[in-house]
């Protein structure tokens, strides 16, 4: 796992591999996974690389070597990045999903090993057995981490629909709430 706050958000080698491209490391601040499925990282403190407003990119790097055993897969069902803010602690997603990241895929040496992106996760096969060493990035869109992903409204009626008799919502928590609706 690397972070840069200078990629120039072109994603192919030159610019993974430029000079005026720096990534730090943050692998170690990471639980990893001994095999098991779903295991979860833990909280990653982002927040020495908060860059004046500026985004930041996060990787995940694949390094497959030539070796008689098949290169393992790696697979990562979930991201997220979360702004915890200061004065209450409330948490403000800067990238809710996989999905929000809007990955960039790079790939160097084996064409056959690339990371694979859905909306639901990131995954990376690794060559068969004598295949030739590979290396793929995914890496995230640029991410402001002091800015969160706006609120996105429900629709309840489209254009084309009959005039709404009714509707209803029903929260999933008790509390005082401000519905508001937009027309």
């Amino acid at each position: 796992m690397l972070v840069s706050t200078d990629f120039p958000g072109i994603y192919d080698s030159a610019s993974v591999y430029s000079e005026n491209t720096h990534w730090t490391d943050i692998t170690d601040q990471a639980i990893l996974s001994t095999g098991s499925n779903n295991t979860k990282s833990g909280i990653i403190d982002l927040s020495e690389f908060l860059n004046d407003g500026k985004p930041v990119y996060i990787a995940y790097k694949y390094t497959g070597q030539k070796s008689t055993a098949a290169q393992r897969t790696w697979t990562i069902p979930l991201f997220t990045v979360t702004n915890i803010l200061e004065d209450d602690g409330a948490r403000m997603p800067v990238a809710a999903s996989v999905a929000d990241a809007a990955w960039g895929v790079v790939k160097i040496g084996n064409p056959d090993v690339q990371w694979k992106i859905s909306a639901t996760n990131l995954k990376v096969t690794g060559g068969a057995a004598n295949s030739d060493a590979a290396e793929s990035w995914a890496i995230t869109k640029g991410l402001v981490l002091n800015m969160a992903v706006p609120d996105k409204g429900k629709p309840i009626k489209n254009m084309a629909a009959n005039r709404l008799a009714s509707h209803y919502y029903i929260y999933a928590n008790p509390g005082t709430y401000t519905a508001t609706f937009e027309v």
